[in-house]
This record gives structure tokens, sequence and C-alpha cells, in this order.
């Protein structure tokens, strides 16, 4: 298969693309041959078209990204103690939740509710969950068995326990879609 490609890049005339720019070098080196200069006439008007098209098209795009972008709001109930912070990571389905977030936002924490905000999400599929971080050190605290030892909560509904499985990003999955979208988290 390789050697084929090889070949079919090595030879102009095997792509469809190679035939019109066989064509231009064949008009600019012989300056006679009346199909290499059709060939040449079509490639270039094609290669202009389709790029006043493509950057015509980035630009209605970059018009509506504004427009797409979301402040999702978490308000994370269960709070029991006003000490540390309420620590919420995003993720997208396919992320390990134990590696780097997408986004993170804290802030200190209050007994009862603690709002949390996610400013400028585009629309989509995302994943995320919540913790206390009782000691403030930023990360999720785990005993000898791996079993959180700090109250979390995560999107999608799921409750950890003993036969919930380990949760991924894709069990907690869930649709961006609305402007600004609100959703309540409880802390287990």
């Amino acid at each position: 298969m390789l050697g084929k490609w090889r070949r079919a890049r090595n030879d102009p005339h095997a792509l469809p693309h190679g035939r019109w720019q066989a064509g231009i070098v064949g008009a600019i080196l012989e300056g006679s041959d009346d199909k290499g200069r059709a060939a040449a006439r079509h490639g270039v008007r094609h290669g202009v078209r389709s790029r006043v098209c493509f950057l015509g098209a980035m630009v209605g795009l970059a018009a509506l990204c504004p427009a797409l972008a979301a402040d999702l709001t978490l308000k994370v109930d269960g709070v029991a103690q006003a000490q540390g912070q309420i620590v919420a990571r995003l993720f997208v389905p396919g992320d390990a939740l134990d590696g780097p977030a997408r986004a993170v936002v804290s802030a200190p924490a209050v007994a009862g509710t603690v709002t949390l905000v996610f400013q400028g999400i585009a629309a989509g599929r995302y994943a995320y969950f919540v913790f206390h971080d009782l000691n403030g050190n930023g990360v999720l605290d785990h005993n000898l068995i791996r079993w959180p030892t700090e109250p979390l909560g995560f999107s999608a509904g799921f409750k950890l326990g003993l036969l919930s499985g380990k949760p991924d990003s894709y069990k907690l999955a869930f649709s961006l879609t609305e402007a600004d979208a609100e959703q309540r988290v409880e802390l287990q």
C-alpha cells in the first residue's frame, strides 16, 4: 500500500488534483500546450474560488462563536461547613477525571449553597465533578483504598457507591445547549 501511495504521490497524473497541478507546470514550462493552459486556468480559477469560499465560511463561523459561548452556573448544595473551598473541574467525554481538567473554578466554602460559574463555555457535551476541599490543598483527597475522603458531587446525577463503579467522563456527560445553563449538584 505504501508503494502505491508513493507512486501516486510522485505521479502527477495519478490524482485528480495532480492533473491540474501538472497542467500548471506544463503550461509554465512548455507554454504552447492548449490542454495544459486550460488545466492551468481551471486549477487557478478553482483554487481562488475555494479559498474565497473557505475564507467566507471562517468569517461566518467567527461571527457565530461568541453567540455559542455560554456560562455554566453550578449551584452546589450540601456544604456542611465554612472551611476550605468548593472546587469544580470541567471535562469533555473521553478525558480522564484524574487528569488535567479543561477548566477549574473555585470559591470559598460557606455552609449551605455555594455558586460556581464556568464562563464562556462553548455548546457541547461536558462532564464535571465538584468537591469540598476541606484542607485547601486543591486536590480531592483519598484514603488508602482510594475512596474519597472529602465530600463530592457529580454531573448527570451520578451517585458514588460501592456498586456504581468508578465514575468516568462518559458516565457524567451532559449536553450544554442553552445560552446560560444552571445545574444543581448535591455534595455526598
